[in-house]
């Protein structure tokens, strides 16, 4: 199903007419996540219309960046076509953009009109579930049921509270991507009946390498699966070495254990995502009210280890003190904005990090010879030269002359020597999957010139984000609100940012174009799944085997901290594959033990307010005091990033699906309540870049 839609005409003096509608995926998009965007054009007049799509992206104010699309092809008729618009975020209260839309042709200009989008609504946390639906919403109300029950705001005891809620996201099975990143919309996938039997193989392997990823799933399925969907389910649950293999009976249904009065539900890890499965004889014994399934919705949502008992029992969050209408008062934080965003407190270390030590500038004694240089053509030889040939009226043309070729040949000299360097510095993380390869990876750059010019970014296959300044860490938005609504503080920090324009298809081929001033710091996010024997898998990932580093399965991670010949193992092992100055740490728990590597690559960052007061810029008042105390003993932007700290969404959820967002949210992979989970992250410098492995063992009960 398609939603939101808007329709615009433009017409030409022949007569003829080009419409065009368009829809998005949900009712609310997300913002700071990548849009899928679905044209319906209609065209009534007789010739080929071959053009691109210029689409300016606005919030009423201000322009939020430009969209120029690769050439397409209208004929007489309706065409439909299916773009990805870039990450665009929207801080504030206004909870909608708008898209000026104009196809351009070799001759002519179709101005489209304007549709506006809505966007999660101030305050909301919007979570998106992706449902592949064949019947294009004609749920019957058991159907409907069952998907609405995966819903995380279920557990939510307020039924007026809208500081969350859920958007649903219908597509036939068709129209389900075949490239993993076009997931990434979503929080979770959905997938009943024949919403399932009906996928392709390539939908199924990018759904997978999603999953992989850091996504979710939820499978319900019926009859007339073949293999290529057994495989598919299998391939989920190879973690688990111990269960027997998923099978089908001769209708194509998955074959229920035991006597299949119940449905049978296996929660499943796969590489750094959860799946869940439905396997029930008929749709009858599918119970979205007992235990087991609210268990499966906690699991999916990635909530808290500790909290899943007790949300599968009662049936609401309570236990997890989520503030509500009775014990939030106007000293704390609303209730209206409980769930929503909030920056680390350690996100400026990724600046401190790209940022150059050094700029080049022109020496000192060159500046003095050019001085002298000067002072001797106005003066001896002018003097002389002038004489020799009797010419000294023409000092009032020589002097002038001198000094504006003097000028010219300094401003040139410094603009040699400051010239930007094409040398990117980066920051780049790569989650390593089940079987070794990388799942996913971030890549942070750095442009920093010095002196403002247009900068063009050649991206393929990657998601780009543009980071503002405010998203690094809790004080530089304490910064931004402060002095971005005080009287020309919003127009200087606009200023500062700037709007990114994008030419291509996204997210496949494109370029970015960014205006970058003199000596502002920008940061862009680069952001990738990379599918099974893909290239981006580097040789020394593809070398190193992951999985012999996994710890013993007896015990739980606090005892594989401590193990000493574990961790010797883990040593030599990491450092004759990468080096001996590759850095080392365990995370478990609360636990954060670096077991090699003398060098601070995440030394922890103060700001003025810190270091006189002690104050914590992540932790707000009505955090569990404990949480707070072992948050601030590991309080460094390796382990926030790696394991998100406890508040808003995160005192509930351990982490989100992927976004390819421009902000760390989904750069979170340890759950620290669950003592299972072992974190294994090896940092490994390369000039002036930075790459961070981490590899997430879980151990058996």
């Amino acid at each position: 199903m398609l939603l939101t839609s808007n329709a615009a005409t433009a017409q030409v003096s022949t007569g003829a007419q080009l419409s065009a509608r368009l829809r998005t995926r949900t009712a609310t998009a997300r913002a700071g996540v990548p849009m899928t965007l679905v044209w319906d054009f209609k065209w009534t007049g007789f010739e080929l219309l071959e053009g691109h799509l210029e689409i300016a992206v606005s919030d009423g104010r201000e322009q939020m960046g430009h969209i120029k699309t690769d050439d397409i092809v209208i004929s007489t008729g309706e065409r439909r076509l299916e773009t990805r618009m870039p990450v665009h975020s929207k801080d504030g209260l206004f909870q909608q953009v708008s898209l000026q839309a104009v196809l351009v042709t070799a001759d002519r200009r179709f101005d489209l009109g304007e549709f506006p989008l809505r966007l999660q609504p101030y305050g909301t946390r919007t979570m998106t579930i992706g449902i592949s639906d064949p019947w294009d919403v004609r749920f019957s109300p058991r159907q409907t049921e069952l998907t609405r029950s995966v819903r995380l705001d279920r557990f939510n005891p307020e039924s007026q509270d809208e500081s969350m809620k859920s958007s649903f996201g219908h597509l036939a099975p068709s129209e389900l991507p075949s490239d993993p990143t076009g997931y990434c919309v979503y929080n979770l996938v959905v997938l009943m009946d024949e919403g399932f039997s009906e996928l392709r193989p390539k939908q199924l392997g990018a759904l997978y390498d999603w999953v992989a990823a850091g996504g979710s799933v939820c499978i319900m399925p019926g009859g007339g699966l073949g293999a290529d969907h057994i495989d598919f389910l299998n391939r989920l649950a190879a973690r688990d070495e111990q269960a027997s293999p998923m099978l089908l009976d001769t209708e194509g249904r998955l074959i229920q254990d035991g006597d299949g009065d119940r449905a049978t539900i296996r929660l499943l890890h796969t590489g750094m995502g959860r799946a869940g499965i439905v396997i029930a004889a008929n749709d009858t014994i599918r119970n979205p009210e007992s235990t087991e399934w609210r268990e499966m919705v906690a699991f999916l949502w990635n909530v808290h280890a500790q909290w899943v008992p007790a949300l599968a029992r009662d049936g609401n969050w309570n236990a997890a003190r989520i503030p509500n209408s009775r014990t939030v008062n106007r000293y704390t934080a609303s209730t209206a904005q409980k769930f929503e965003y909030r920056p680390i407190s350690q996100g400026n270390w990724l600046l401190e990090r790209l940022m150059p030590p050094t700029v080049q500038v022109v020496p000192l004694g060159l500046i003095g010879l050019i001085l002298s240089g000067y002072v001797l053509l106005i003066g001896p030889v002018d003097y002389f030269l002038l004489g020799a040939f009797k010419q000294r009226k023409l000092t009032w043309i020589l002097f002038p002359l001198v000094t504006v070729g003097v000028t010219m040949f300094t401003v040139w000299l410094s603009q040699w020597y400051m010239q930007p360097s094409e040398d990117r510095r980066t920051v780049e993380f790569l989650d390593v999957g089940d079987d070794g390869n990388i799942a996913r990876r971030s890549r942070f750059e750095l442009l920093f010139n010095s002196t403002p010019r247009l900068v063009k970014t050649k991206v393929t296959g990657e998601i780009f984000a543009q980071f503002n300044q405010q998203q690094f860490s809790s004080r530089a938005q304490q910064m931004y609100q402060q002095y971005g609504n005080s009287y020309g503080g919003q127009e200087l920090i606009e200023q500062f940012v700037g709007p990114a324009d994008y030419e291509g298809r996204f997210p496949s081929n494109y370029t970015v174009s960014q205006q970058i001033g003199q000596w502002v710091p920008q940061i862009n996010r680069f952001f990738s799944i990379p599918a099974a024997g893909d290239d981006a898998n580097g040789a020394e990932q593809k070398e190193f085997d992951w999985r012999s580093l996994k710890p013993s399965r007896s015990g739980n991670g606090l005892e594989t901290t401590r193990d000493e010949g574990w961790k010797n193992t883990v040593r030599q092992r990491v450092q004759q594959q990468f080096g001996s100055e590759a850095a080392i740490w365990v995370m478990t728990g609360a636990n954060v033990d670096q077991i090699a590597g003398s060098h601070g690559l995440f030394l922890r960052q103060y700001n003025q307010y810190q270091n006189t007061y002690g104050y914590r810029g992540a932790v707000p008042s009505y955090a569990e005091e404990e949480q707070a105390s072992a948050d601030s003993r590991n309080n460094t932007f390796l382990t926030q990033t790696c394991k998100r700290p406890r508040t808003g969404l995160y005192k509930l959820v351990s982490r989100i699906a992927p976004t390819g967002g421009d902000t760390f949210e989904d750069l979170a992979v340890l759950d620290p309540t669950d003592l299972r989970q072992c974190l294994l992250v090896v940092a490994v410098e390369q000039e002036d870049n930075l790459k961070v492995y981490r590899k997430l063992y879980i151990m058996s009960e």
